[in-house]
């Protein structure tokens, strides 16, 4: 298994949850704007270990990982034993891909604040990362034990995916009722060969969604997984409809993504990457949108 890409599709998949629920400050707000406005507090207040930590996950959020480790740096000289500054710097490391760094910080950091999902889902990735799956199982376990989070299900659910192991994560899937994690749980199904089940999940999802977009993405995949070509190819006009009417009434970025998800669907391509352009200047950190544009250009190649 390729490890890089394995954890970088659950990550897909977490940041693509993050998306579709909360359009992104960013898409209204350039954080270079965000960064300009920090400095100028931070240079009137340097000393500050507040402001030093908002610039770092600033300079985080925007890659500029040199930038918000060197605050860090200065967040340690100020307050040498704040746990924090683990947290944060693992954090960076983790987005640098920096597997190892980041588990060792966050190791110090587990070992001076008691857990919690969040950290826990962080702990995992970067384990399952390293190669350690049955560590990263193990995390997202005692993760899943905090209460639910659809976040925790999902990269759970993915490992198992990755390790091979569709039926433990059809069985987790199962347990909710979370409009993500049923779509999930459809991809396994759709791979598995149950398709009753599969057109079962479907046909609740449309019933109950106000934009019902992805959901006619997911059942023109499960009729082309079937060999229905004709049928694969009515949901997704259906679906391009849906994503066209969403986006009028919101042009939104995550709008913008999923019409070009459905113009892939039909194969309308150069329109597609036109869009995706878009929600990729938009949205920098949209890893799903990044991924699909790099694959049209590819192909175009």
């Amino acid at each position: 298994m390729n490890r890089v890409m394995s954890v970088a599709r659950i990550v897909s998949t977490l940041w693509l949850l993050t998306f579709v629920a909360t359009p992104t400050a960013r898409a209204h707000q350039p954080m270079s704007i965000e960064q300009a406005e920090l400095t100028e507090r931070v240079n009137a207040n340097p000393t500050s270990l507040e402001l030093r930590f908002e610039r770092a996950r600033a300079y985080r959020i925007d890659e500029r990982f040199e930038h918000a480790l060197d605050d860090l740096l200065i967040a340690e000289s100020l307050a040498p034993r704040d746990p924090r500054l683990h947290l944060e710097r693992a954090r960076v490391f983790f987005d640098q891909n920096n597997w190892s760094d980041a588990e060792a910080s966050l190791d110090r950091y587990l070992s001076l604040v008691p857990a919690n999902v969040h950290v826990l889902l962080l702990h995992a990735l970067c384990r399952a990362a390293l190669g350690a799956h049955e560590d990263a199982l193990r995390d997202l376990q005692v993760a899943r034990e905090f209460g639910f989070s659809v976040d925790v299900v999902l990269a759970h659910g993915e490992l198992l995916e990755e390790l091979g192991r569709d039926q433990e994560a059809e069985a987790l899937y199962a347990q909710s009722r979370a409009a993500a994690v049923v779509r999930a749980r459809l991809r396994v199904l759709t791979r598995l060969g149950r398709f009753e089940e599969a057109h079962a999940l479907v046909e609740t999802g449309l019933a109950r969604a106000r934009v019902k977009t992805i959901w006619w993405l997911r059942q023109s995949e499960l009729f082309d997984a079937q060999g229905r070509a004709v049928e694969s190819a009515e949901s997704a006009e259906r679906a391009l409809d849906a994503a066209e009417r969403a986006f009028a009434r919101r042009p939104s970025a995550n709008a913008q993504f999923l019409r070009a998800r459905a113009l892939v669907r039909l194969g309308i391509r150069d329109a597609a990457i036109a869009d995706l352009e878009v929600v990729v200047r938009r949205a920098p950190r949209q890893r799903q949108a990044r991924v699909l544009l790099a694959q049209l250009r590819g192909e175009e190649q």
